[in-house]
């Protein structure tokens, strides 16, 4: 087995996980989102995702405690920016987000009127960090 020298490590940009600290995450939702991280929600059509996101969403939107949470850290209430491509804002969000009593006052979304939205969009970019989300919802990624 050949030897990496500390200056072909460096190059490489490659970081030895001895030199890392462990830390302990900040939690939305104790053990299932830590914030800053990006947390996915899979299943099949018609198995609840975009229900169970309203759900958190509303929970975020209040500042409420999340059920079986194991030991989460301080409620935290914050915006929201919910997205989604499949299901309409009045029809379908709004209504679940309403009967999920969230404070649709902390929940944005982008208009996509003029055109379709993505990741490296100036638009996503400049909510961000307008908003500064404590939860981004999209709906489906």
């Amino acid at each position: 087995m050949a030897t990496m020298t500390e200056e072909q490590r460096r190059e490489a940009n490659l970081i030895n996980l001895e030199e890392i600290e462990i830390e302990e995450p900040i939690w939305l939702w104790k053990p299932y989102i830590p914030l800053g991280k990006l947390t996915i929600l899979q299943g099949d059509p018609g198995a609840g995702k975009t229900f169970l996101a309203a759900q958190i969403a509303a929970i975020t939107s209040r500042g409420d405690a999340f059920p079986y949470n194991s030991g989460g850290d301080n409620l935290l209430r914050g915006k929201i920016l919910f997205q989604s491509a499949e299901d309409g804002m009045s029809d379908t969000i709004k209504r679940r987000l309403v009967d999920a009593n969230a404070k649709c006052v902390n929940i944005y979304y982008l208009d996509e009127s003029e055109g379709s939205l993505c990741f490296d969009d100036d638009k996503f970019r400049r909510a961000f960090h307008l908003m500064q989300p404590k939860l981004i919802i999209i709906d489906p990624l």
